[in-house]
């Protein structure tokens, strides 16, 4: 079937099928889900799925008797069914023409041919062998309904070299694969080009947020389609067929053809000046774009705004900003994110020497109403969702500030990691991601160095990477076994971003100044090609580093030292004693760090005899001496002051080079000496990826320090403070190490005095820990006690509900640009409200519910600007900063508690701020109603939330022990259901720590069958739910003891 190319006639064919259908299109016009829209549409034409079709030959060029459909027997070329293209052939340029036939709003959702496509692609080709005689590449022929797919026939295909047109004996389809396999009658020479052309093949603008999709907004009540493609890392099959592997890099030259309302369009490549072609169709033509690989292609059909500043002033490179007009209105014509993107893209072009319009005259970057990623950094075209882009003053919230200035940051670090090199297969994701991670808090650091975020890195990217990677079940940065589908997505979750920005952390810290220089030469060298983790760690061994006084140049063989971090997973902790007066009289002992690693089955036959060559750094400290724990430089320390600790035991005596240690001032330690304040502490600033244990002595005399009065443990670098604290709850949680939990406890007790976001962030978060295996038993009162009693000493700082903390903080600009209140104080201010209104402080509730009930008094939507109320200058009617705060406690503790939660989920329909839906979501969570929670989960499957947040409903129902059971009962019940359940497994199971859970989990895994794409999910979830049991059995009643303890042990402030 072929769609027709009039847009005239397209809408006027249907015109009498719509006059005897009334009450279809009355259904359509007045709100029927697009998902059903699509189901029905989807059955318009069925699609090539058998290779044993009879297909019309009609359009063969003369001279070619046509391509056989029939399938290949023992006679023929045996048929590779491997996931993996070869290599046998590279595309060298792609020319796509692509007609959208896209509604334009929702009365025109029941035309025929809606949410279709037709396509045309001419894929020039060379092969890098001799006597090729097939061509394999990609293409979706079949998916599951309102999921992206493309058909064509045999006929449809053609080869050329030059003008001249070569026969094709047969087209393979493989749909199991996505694979095509295409056999010209002669075989292929290396290096002549060919030109493939696929003509006519037909596609769907998918419902399932992947490949080529729809998304929609809203307006008066209106429904507005647009239609966008996403690929990465394995859907522009979706769309076209293509080589989608990152290794093959080819240009592209697009042109769109789609109805002429859509006045927004655009692709990766300038341009995007439309044509008119008559009948109300426009075709807009994009410039060729530089060689990337085909998952970074997109295409953007909208009515969407525009706002847009030349960079650097240069006129003819321009930074704009597209979006729903309404949105780009009320987010201050996104003038911050502008602004974070030149700041952004000036610190790139500027530290790598490779500025990005010497590649491409423009970037745009649009903010999509549906996203399934946070964003995407297709070249030219960078895809956001919403809320990771739009930042609006007075209404966006300090933290979700912070986050989009990183996202924004993230996607343009692609630009040079990921776009200019691309990691030559997904074993190597780390490459891409891990650099953009780490990048990311580069930039914030130097282009926003008033917030402070330096000290946080270790916070949000280290800690987190080392949690996940405390399993046998995490994947290595590099895995060679990458092939399925499942595979590939697993490489993209956050490990491959915490870890692999971690580890370059850590190198840079290795190499002080010398590590930019190195990225300079390397970037250099492997622009616009694929690059595998060796290619960086040979570039970075070359680099001369200047150590010494005076200066003299040194290599470090990273092959060699870096390499176990790459290839396998988990990551060291050293354990280091004391036995003489010196810096080197310490003995040292490496092992793999596993939480509950000791007789757990989930653990059985794990090698935890590997060795990490680990870059140690030792710091003293010691009564009265400050910035104990500081790194050297920024966060770095340079290859002159660590030892590289390659054993698995030993004496840094005979480990480290004789002039190690020389550069700190070093008095005796002695072991038993329990008058001595003086201390160790290794790895300062956390810029390692490790954790470190010390002997029973040294860890007392580190709690002395930090209990030493109200200002003792500022004397410590808050990083250090931070680090140590995770370091000791984590290494106790193991029960592998001679370490108890009053340790950890006796590390804790200044807490009240500190103030510093990092350090007391860290001990929320451990301790949430004791709170998920404690809250289900009879122990729970002890862990309460403890939290409540540390927060009637904390909260009180806070003053009276009116205090600046609680009412009128904001993060916002003033009218000169620069930002009112700091972040970190904010963020600490945030840790400290929620924790003590989690545990039911009595003067923390009611400071939220009084808040809450005003809020509710004024009916004031939580999108409007930040403001004060004319009636009390001190009362803020809306409040960005501490909105969750008091939305979710004020619905806790409601004393009307089925009003108040109908009353907000309400107010979710009136906002028009993704953060503020967000806000509302998770206070919904919070309620203690059974029936309410159940009405809350109901919202993930009725189309009241968008598909991209549902998700995030389970993660804030877990956060209670009555949501996450309700949760865990409603995966079950409604698994077809749901989508992106991967996510879904690890959040509503986190918490499991019973045997009878641990079987519940396995039967419903096995219920599933043996393919079902989560499995990766379900082992995660199992081999953390056997730690909890083992944790349970072997450290509660060290804990409940300590807690009885430790909580009247608090100093009075």
């Amino acid at each position: 079937m072929q769609f027709k190319s009039s847009l005239g006639a397209w809408l006027g064919g249907a015109l009498l099928g719509i006059l005897f259908a009334i009450p279809v299109a009355l259904a359509i016009v007045f709100g029927i889900l697009y998902g059903q829209a699509s189901s029905d549409l989807e059955q318009c034409r069925q699609p090539v799925t058998s290779t044993q079709s009879t297909l019309s030959t009609s359009s063969v060029p003369s001279g070619n008797s046509g391509p056989s459909t029939a399938a290949y027997t023992s006679e023929g070329p045996a048929i590779n069914f491997t996931l993996r293209l070869p290599a046998s052939i590279a595309p060298i340029h792609y020319e796509l023409t692509l007609q959208v036939f896209l509604p334009f709003d929702q009365t025109e959702e029941s035309l025929p041919n809606t949410f279709r496509t037709v396509g045309t692609v001419e894929i020039t080709l060379k092969p890098t062998e001799d006597d090729v005689d097939r061509i394999t590449l990609h293409a979706r022929t079949q998916a599951p309904s309102g999921s992206g797919k493309i058909s064509f026939s045999p006929s449809q295909v053609q080869l050329r070299m030059g003008w001249s047109q070569l026969p094709v004996d047969r087209v393979e389809f493989q749909p199991e694969s996505d694979v095509v396999v295409i056999f010209p009658r002669d075989r292929l020479y290396n290096g002549t080009e060919y030109i493939l052309t696929i003509r006519d093949y037909e596609g769907v603008i998918a419902s399932d947020t992947e490949g080529l999709y729809r998304s929609s907004s809203e307006r008066n009540g209106r429904r507005n389609w647009l239609a966008v493609a996403k690929f990465q890392p394995h859907k522009a099959r979706r769309m076209l067929p293509c080589f989608d592997e990152p290794s093959f890099r080819s240009s592209f030259s697009v042109t769109v053809k789609h109805n002429s309302r859509f006045t927004t369009v655009r692709s990766n490549g300038a341009g995007g000046i439309g044509r008119p072609i008559g009948d109300g169709w426009t075709e807009t033509r994009f410039s060729t774009t530089p060689s990337m690989p085909v998952y970074l292609l997109t295409i953007l059909v909208s009515t969407f705004g525009q706002r847009t500043v030349n960079y650097q002033q240069m006129r003819n490179s321009t930074i704009s900003i597209l979006g729903v007009e309404d949105m780009l209105l009320k987010h201050g014509n996104v003038t911050f994110s502008l602004q974070q993107s030149e700041k952004a893209l000036e610190w790139m072009d500027d530290r790598f020497q490779q500025p990005y319009f010497n590649f491409m005259s423009k970037l745009d970057q649009a903010a999509l109403p549906d996203f399934p990623a946070g964003a995407t950094e297709d070249w030219g075209l960078v895809l956001y969702r919403e809320a990771n882009l739009l930042y609006e003053p007075g209404v966006t919230s300090a933290d979700n500030k912070r986050a989009i200035a990183g996202v924004i940051a993230h996607e343009l670090s692609h630009m040079v990691f990921g776009n200019l090199l691309t990691c030559k297969w997904w074993s190597d994701t780390w490459m891409n991601e891990g650099f953009a991670r780490f990048l990311q808090y580069e930039i914030l650091h130097d282009t926003n160095r008033q917030w402070g975020l330096n000290a946080l890195v270790p916070y949000l990217s280290t800690q987190v990477a080392m949690q996940l990677d405390a399993y046998d079940t995490a994947h290595a940065l590099y895995n060679p076994n990458v092939e399925t589908i499942p595979q590939i997505e697993n490489m993209f979750g956050t490990l491959s971003y915490a870890k692999g920005g971690s580890i370059l952390r850590m190198m840079k810290g290795v190499m002080g100044s010398a590590f930019y220089g190195a990225l300079r030469r390397y970037v250099a060298r492997f622009r616009f090609q694929n690059v595998e983790h060796d290619d960086l760690l040979t570039v970075l061994s070359e680099e001369p580093i200047s150590v010494g006084f005076p200066a003299t140049n040194k290599h470090i063989d990273f092959n060699s030292h870096m390499k176990t971090w790459i290839v396998s997973n988990g990551y060291p902790v050293i354990t280091l004693r004391r036995v003489g007066p010196g810096p080197r009289d310490i003995t040292f002992e490496q092992k793999r760090f596993l939480l509950r690693a000791g007789n757990s089955s989930a653990h059985a036959g794990v090698d935890k005899t590997r060795t990490w060559h680990i870059p140690l750094v030792l710091s003293y400290g010691s009564s009265g001496i400050d910035s104990v724990g500081a790194p050297g430089w920024d966060y770095g320390y340079g290859a002159d002051k660590l030892c590289w600790i390659t054993k698995a035991t030993g004496r840094l005596l005979s480990e480290c080079p004789g002039e190690w240690g020389s550069y700190v001032s070093w008095p005796p330690l002695p072991p038993s000496d329990n008058s001595s304040t003086n201390f160790i502490i290794a790895n300062p600033g956390q810029t390692g990826m490790y954790r470190v244990n010390y002997d029973r002595e040294n860890w007392r005399r580190i709690a002395l320090y930090l209990n030493a009065g109200p200002d003792g443990h500022r004397m410590m670098y808050e990083v250090t403070r931070g680090q140590l604290i995770d370091d000791a709850f984590n290494l106790a949680r193991t029960g592998d190490f001679d370490i108890s939990y009053e340790v950890v406890f006796d590390l804790m007790r200044y807490l009240p005095y500190e103030m510093q976001y990092g350090p007391f962030a860290t001990a929320m978060d451990n301790m949430r820990y004791l709170d998920q295996m404690l809250r289900s038993t009879v122990n729970y009162g002890n862990l309460t006690e403890y939290m409540r009693n540390l927060f009637d000493l904390k909260y009180p700082e806070f003053g009276p509900i009116n205090s600046t903390r609680w009412s009128s903080s904001v993060w916002s600009d003033d009218q000169n640009g620069y930002e009112q209140g700091s972040y970190t104080t904010l963020q600490f201010n945030n840790v400290v409200l929620d924790n003590a209104c989690y545990y039911e402080q009595a003067e923390c509730l009611n400071d939220a519910t009084s808040k809450f009930k005003q809020w509710k008094l004024a009916n004031r939507s939580l999108s409007l600007p930040y403001e004060y109320s004319t009636e009390n200058a001190a009362y803020v009617t809306n409040f960005p900063q501490t909105r969750n705060m008091i939305l979710c406690y004020g619905i806790r503790a409601s004393e009307n508690a089925t009003e108040d939660w109908m009353f907000l989920n309400s107010m979710h329909d009136r906002e028009t701020t993704p953060a503020a839906r967000a806000s509302i979501l998770r206070a919904l969570a919070c309620s203690k109603e059974g029936s309410l929670l159940q009405r809350l989960l109901q919202k993930t499957l009725d189309g009241t939330v968008r598909e991209q947040d549902s998700n995030s409903i389970f993660f804030y129902m877990t956060r209670w022990h009555l949501g996450e059971q309700l949760s865990w009962n409603f995966l079950r019940q409604n698994w077809g259901r749901l989508t992106r359940r991967s996510s879904i497994v690890a959040d509503v199971t986190a918490s499991f720590n019973t045997r009878q859970q641990l079987e519940e989990v396995r039967e419903f895994r096995t219920s599933l069958g043996p393919d079902v794409a989560e499995i990766p999910a379900f082992e995660k979830a199992i081999d953390k739910i056997l730690a909890n049991i083992e944790w349970m059995d072997e450290s509660v009643d060290d804990v409940v003891s300590q807690l009885k303890i430790q909580y009247k042990n608090f100093p009075i402030a």
